[in-house]
C-alpha cells in the first residue's frame, strides 16, 4: 500500500498525513481535512501528464492517412485505447510522483512508517474497472473485424504471391480462368477489393499502412484482405515479416484509379498480354 493509506484498510485508500500519532487519535481512521488536502496537488500532476501525452498523441503524425472504411474504423479503436491509457496513467503516474516528494524519508528518520493494511474497495475497483475495460474493448474487437472481413458483392477478387523478395499480383480476365500478371497492385477507388494472398517459399506479411490492415503470407495457404479505398493515389506496399537478406528491399505500390482509369490500364494490360502469348 502507499504511504499515508487508510490504516485500518477501509474506503478508496485516501492519502493521509504520515504521523501515526494523528492517526491514533482519529481512532483508525484518517481525519478528512489531512484526506482532501492532496487531492489539489495529484489533480495538477494527473492534469500536467496527461496534458503531455496529449501533445505527443496529437502533435505529430504517428500513422499516414487513413484510405479506406477499415482503416477508420481500426483508427476509433485505437484512439480510444491510446485516451483510455492516458487517463489510467496519468492517474497513476500522478500518485507516484506525489508519494515520492510528499511522503519521502527525511534525513535523519530511520523509523517505519505507520502499519497499513489493504484496501478490499480500492482492490475490487481496480480488478473491476480493468475487467469491464477489456471486454468492452474486446467486443469491439470483435466487431470491426467482423465489418472489416465482411464480403460485399461486388468485390473485386486479385491474387497476390509474395517471394524472395518481390510481390505478384494476378488478374483474371472477364470470362476466362486466363489473366495477367504485374508487379504492382491496382484497384479501382471505391470498389471493395478481395485480395487473396500466399507465399512461393518463406513467410510474407502484406501491407499497405494507408489500410491499416495487414495479413500473413504463407507457403500453401491461402489467407485474404478485404479493403474499399476511398482516395486515388499511390501508396507503399510493404512486407511486415522478416524474410531474409534482402526483406528491407521487398516493397511495391498500390495504385488506386479511377474506375475510368483503371478499366483502361485493365483493357490494355489484357491486350499486352494475350499478344505476349
Amino acid at each position: 500500500m502507499l504511504p499515508g493509506t487508510d490504516v485500518r484498510g477501509r474506503g478508496l485508500g485516501r492519502l493521509a498525513h504520515p504521523h501515526a500519532q494523528l492517526v491514533a487519535k482519529a481512532g483508525g481512521r484518517v481525519p478528512v481535512v489531512y484526506s482532501k488536502k492532496h487531492l489539489g496537488p495529484l489533480i495538477l500532476i494527473a492534469l500536467a501528464v496527461a496534458g503531455i501525452c496529449a501533445v505527443v498523441g496529437l502533435a505529430i503524425d504517428w500513422l499516414p492517412k487513413a484510405i479506406s472504411p477499415e482503416a477508420e474504423r481500426i483508427d476509433t479503436l485505437m484512439w480510444f485505447l491510446y485516451w483510455a491509457s492516458v487517463f489510467f496513467f496519468s492517474i497513476v503516474v500522478a500518485v507516484i510522483i506525489y508519494s515520492v516528494w510528499k511522503f519521502r524519508r527525511q534525513p535523519g528518520d530511520d523509523t517505519d512508517g505507520p502499519p497499513t493494511h489493504g484496501n478490499t474497495a480500492l482492490e475490487i475497483v481496480w480488478t473491476v474497472v480493468p475487467a469491464l475495460l477489456l471486454a468492452a474493448v474486446g467486443a469491439w474487437s470483435i466487431v470491426v473485424l467482423n465489418k472489416n472481413e465482411a464480403s460485399a458483392a461486388n468485390s473485386l477478387r486479385i491474387v497476390a504471391n509474395g517471394e524472395q523478395f518481390a510481390w505478384r499480383f494476378d488478374y483474371a480476365a472477364p470470362g476466362s480462368e486466363k489473366g495477367f500478371r504485374t508487379g504492382d497492385l491496382y484497384v479501382p477507388v471505391n470498389r471493395p477489393i478481395d485480395l487473396r494472398i500466399t507465399a512461393s517459399d518463406v513467410i510474407h506479411d502484406f501491407w499497405v499502412p494507408e489500410i491499416r490492415v495487414k495479413q500473413d503470407a504463407t507457403p500453401g495457404v491461402n489467407t485474404y484482405v478485404k479493403f474499399t479505398p476511398t482516395e486515388a493515389g499511390t501508396y507503399p506496399v510493404i512486407c511486415a515479416e522478416l524474410c531474409g537478406s534482402g526483406h528491407a528491399q521487398m516493397r511495391t505500390q498500390m495504385h488506386v484509379l479511377t474506375q475510368v482509369a483503371y478499366d483502361a490500364w485493365f483493357a490494355k494490360a489484357t491486350a499486352e498480354a494475350a499478344a505476349a502469348k
